[in-house]
């Protein structure tokens, strides 16, 4: 090229670069592609490292922050939907809903999400055309903005970028200070940075090119070798806990007080007195199921669980429906003690929107003709800790093992061990189960606990505190597991004392950079990138 950098007006005519002209559309639709093959059930998360360069390159040639808008539309419209397809399982199969209705269906929430990955390019886009390609650089900050924004303005958090390396334990373990956003960051950091050397001109400047390259060389280790030092660090911890899971593969269709009912009630406790018999537990864990028990309104359920509990000396989590005080219903997790006494109640805060709350119903013409999936729950609001003596039980249920913040507070409020009950059973064989079984690795590693994830038709499986899946089920196997976990001690990370520090503050630093395109550059500065 003729200048000697890029121009800020006229980010870049590739065309008329050394670069083949491949077209913007085509370049997001392989980043949205790119990204699919990065989760299960592809799962080549190591493409994830690479996957949002064809977005940035679109993004450099456009300039203009309305079509970068579209194609970061077509970016994560074409993700979501492509890692997402499975939703439309129990549309089909519980739902009544014909194949191609639900595919349609699909598109929906997949081009709402979509709209997150459109602001992170539309915002970029404008700080490149303002700053020039260095404003590639701010692409990391500026995505992990967007996937805080998403999480925060509709409550589904799911498939954020860095759950794409949940089974990589080595990088994973930044997240103790970042959360999962900063796993995002580091992707998309090698993304900008390829992206960045591979347009920006140096005709006098090429030292600074290969210093670049030395740099993302260089730092690219030194990560996965930080990584690799924090899972050898000592942990400390008191002595194990030995926990049974129950996996009994309730049908999604089980109607109460029916044999069918009573035959998988029986087969909850047979499941559990196999894993007894080989020696005590400290906790027995019954997992989230369409069964749901009716704790309050069925006398004769109560005192079967009770009687378990007493039985055998245990302690049992079990998931049950439990009366709100306006009449509904929270989906809870009650701790029964060896005693066979209710000692804590968690009530499912974070509701799945359509599963167990329909959203805006009351506010959309024709909403309220749209049923919840799994029924209408009352949300709850008090993160409750169950003590079993030798721990701290912090107990969440299905879908809020996407919501950081919820499984943060109850590590702050003294949970020693995490344990997690869902029922993916209505998902089938997808990879729905893998991707929830990363978000759960994740919230183990965010908050230094081990994790006990029981549920009704796999995976189950414990998580421990550095992130390593051990002892996992196969999906839909009927089966009980011992899993010894460790209690670990009251130390904090940083990620569990402040939150989302990190995205917050990539908010405002994309923000100001936002800002800052706004404003004219002087004229003698326009030509060349510093």
């Amino acid at each position: 090229m003729a200048t000697a950098g890029l121009r800020l007006a006229k980010v870049l005519p590739f065309e008329e670069a050394y670069l083949p002209h491949i077209s913007n559309v085509t370049l997001a639709v392989l980043s949205g592609v790119l990204m699919v093959l990065s989760f299960p059930d592809f799962e080549s998360a190591l493409i994830a490292w690479v996957a949002i360069a064809p977005l940035l390159l679109a993004i450099a040639r456009e300039g203009n922050f309305w079509r970068a808008l579209w194609l970061g539309e077509i970016t994560g419209s074409v993700f979501y939907y492509g890692s997402c397809y499975w939703l439309t399982h129990s549309m089909i199969n519980y739902g009544a809903v014909p194949p191609v209705v639900a595919y349609i269906i699909l598109a929906i929430p997949a081009l709402i999400m979509g709209f997150f990955t459109a602001l992170f390019a539309g915002v970029t886009a404008k700080i490149v055309k303002r700053f020039g390609a260095r404003g590639l650089l701010a692409a990391p900050a500026i995505w992990v903005a967007s996937e805080f924004a998403r999480l925060q303005i509709t409550g589904i958090g799911w498939n954020s970028f860095g759950y794409s390396q949940a089974f990589h334990t080595e990088v994973i373990q930044i997240a103790q200070y970042t959360g999962v956003y900063g796993i995002s960051f580091l992707l998309v950091s090698v993304s900008a940075t390829l992206t960045f050397l591979s347009i920006a001109e140096y005709s006098r400047r090429k030292a600074r090119r290969r210093t670049a390259l030395a740099l993302a060389i260089f730092l690219l280790p030194q990560i996965l070798f930080a990584g690799y030092g924090w899972i050898e660090r000592p942990a400390v911890k008191t002595e194990p806990i030995s926990v049974i899971g129950v996996q009994p593969v309730v049908p999604m269709t089980i109607e109460e007080n029916t044999d069918e009912y009573i035959e998988y009630y029986d087969a909850h406790v047979q499941l559990s007195e196999k894993e007894l018999a080989a020696g005590d537990s400290a906790l027995v864990i019954w997992p989230e199921s369409s069964m749901n028990f009716d704790y309050d309104g069925n006398v004769a359920v109560q005192r079967s669980i009770n009687n378990f509990a007493r039985q055998h000396r245990v302690n049992l989590l079990v998931n049950a429906s439990m009366r709100s005080p306006d009449g509904g219903y929270y989906n809870s997790v009650l701790l029964i003690s060896p005693s066979g006494e209710k000692i804590s109640e968690y009530d499912k805060i974070g509701l799945l929107p359509f599963g167990e709350y329909v959203p805006l119903r009351g506010y959309l013409p024709l909403i309220d003709r749209i049923p919840a999936l799994a029924g209408d729950f009352v949300a709850g609001g008090n993160y409750s800790v169950g003590d079993i003596g030798n721990a701290k039980v912090g107990a969440f249920i299905c879908f809020e093992s996407t919501l950081p913040q919820i499984v943060r507070r109850l590590t702050l409020n003294g949970a020693s061990l995490l344990v997690n009950v869902s029922n993916d059973g209505w998902f089938g064989r997808t990879p729905g189960a893998r991707q929830h079984l990363a978000h759960a690795i994740l919230r183990a590693v965010e908050n230094n606990r081990d994790l006990v994830r029981v549920t009704n038709s796999g995976i189950s499986a414990l998580i421990n505190w550095r992130g390593e899946v051990v002892g996992a089920t196969d999906l839909f196997e009927m089966t009980s597991k011992r899993w010894i976990a460790q209690k670990m001690d009251q130390r904090l990370t940083i990620y569990t004392r402040y939150g989302d520090v990190f995205a917050i503050l990539c908010a405002v630093v994309s923000a100001a950079l936002f800002a800052a395109a706004f404003k004219k550059k002087r004229e003698d500065n326009f030509s060349q990138v510093e």
